[in-house]
């Protein structure tokens, strides 16, 4: 039996009379990349935001290696192993490619790494940790580069990096590929390939060839609900998947 690391129950997000998730259940086995895809307004962003506490459920559960992560406030998931890359960059543009991991690495321990006064200094765990996942992402560009000088792609692997930073055991990412040109493509999908094992993804993406490349399993949102869980090749074979995705390409 598969190990599970993630399992949701039921989960529902009501904005009133507007149901953006409705039970949803998802089962995520650990050292998996599991994909969830649906057409425009499926509702996938916001099973990600309830997951990292962006927003708060209506109902259900979320058992983070048994602990339930849906009452707990944002600030305090990160710290139970949970990372997560955004559908838009959110990087800062002014500082340094370490600059900006470093600042990730920090986040996790704000009480120590957020001392304005002190001396930045250009050693310690988090710049060590930023120099390995500078290489691990694949990253050609500097330390010392302006991430506004970086192209796209390249921001796109470092909002990954971030992420990384944390050491999470569940890496949830949000269309990490939005944007990228086909050039940069297969960088990202090699980063994927290589997190498997390493810890647990989460993945929402659009490039359906990715998903399938990439995922060993996948759940299928449509209307906020799930319509189809399984293999790629299940998937792919799954006439409400079909049904779901004309003219959307799958």
């Amino acid at each position: 039996m598969t190990d599970i690391i993630l399992d949701v129950q039921n989960m529902s997000k009501r904005y009133g009379a507007f149901a953006a998730n409705t039970d949803i259940s998802v089962s995520v086995g650990r050292g998996t990349i599991h994909g969830v895809i649906g057409p425009n307004g499926a509702g996938k962003t916001t099973f990600f935001n309830c997951l990292a506490g962006k927003v708060r459920t209506t109902s259900g559960s979320a058992l983070l290696d048994g602990r339930d992560i849906l009452r707990l406030p944002q600030h305090a998931r990160p710290g139970l192993g949970i990372g997560r890359s955004f559908q838009v960059t959110s990087l800062f543009p002014e500082l340094t490619v370490l600059e900006n991991l470093r600042l990730a690495g920090q986040a996790l321990h704000p009480s120590s790494g957020f001392v304005f006064w002190h001396h930045v200094h250009n050693s310690g765990p988090d710049v060590e940790n930023a120099g390995s996942v500078i290489s691990r992402i694949g990253l050609r560009a500097a330390p010392d580069t302006l991430v506004g000088e970086l192209s796209h792609g390249e921001q796109r692997l470092l909002e990954v990096g971030m992420a990384l930073m944390a050491r999470p055991k569940l890496l949830l990412l949000d269309e990490p590929t939005s944007g990228m040109g086909i050039d940069d493509v297969p960088n990202m999908t090699n980063l994927l390939r290589s997190l498997r094992g390493e810890c647990t993804v989460l993945l929402i993406e659009h490039n359906i060839q990715l998903v399938v490349d990439v995922c060993d399993r996948i759940t299928v949102l449509q209307s906020g609900r799930v319509i189809c869980e399984g293999t790629p090749a299940e998937v792919s074979e799954n006439e409400a998947v079909k049904t779901a995705y004309l003219g959307e390409g799958f």
